[in-house]
């Protein structure tokens, strides 16, 4: 655990944790352009873990998918924006319900 903890250390493992996330991204490109059901992406704005400009890319992918940032908003929307994810997800449901 000691390479892991100060300032430095945790940096390095949750840089280690985009690094991964990006390349199961690149490796399932094509997956995420065959889905077929409805997919509503909730973004925070300020999210500094990983970069709404992936939510740009997801809602690019995945054929007839949703996309809301919310400002104001970091990695942990239900924390930063409860009311708001809240709103999104119920609305984003009655909507897909009804197609």
């Amino acid at each position: 655990m000691n390479p892991w903890t100060g300032s430095e250390g945790q940096t390095a493992f949750y840089r280690q944790i985009i690094d991964y996330d990006e390349r199961y991204l690149r490796e399932n490109e094509e997956l995420l352009a065959k889905l077929t059901v409805p997919v509503h992406i909730v973004w925070g704005e300020q999210d500094g873990w990983i970069p709404v400009e992936r939510a740009d890319r997801l809602h690019t992918l995945i054929p007839h998918s949703s996309l809301c940032t919310v400002p104001g908003s970091n990695h942990l929307i239900q924390f930063d924006a409860p009311e708001r994810l809240m709103y999104e997800v119920t609305s984003w449901l009655a909507r897909a319900s009804v197609a």
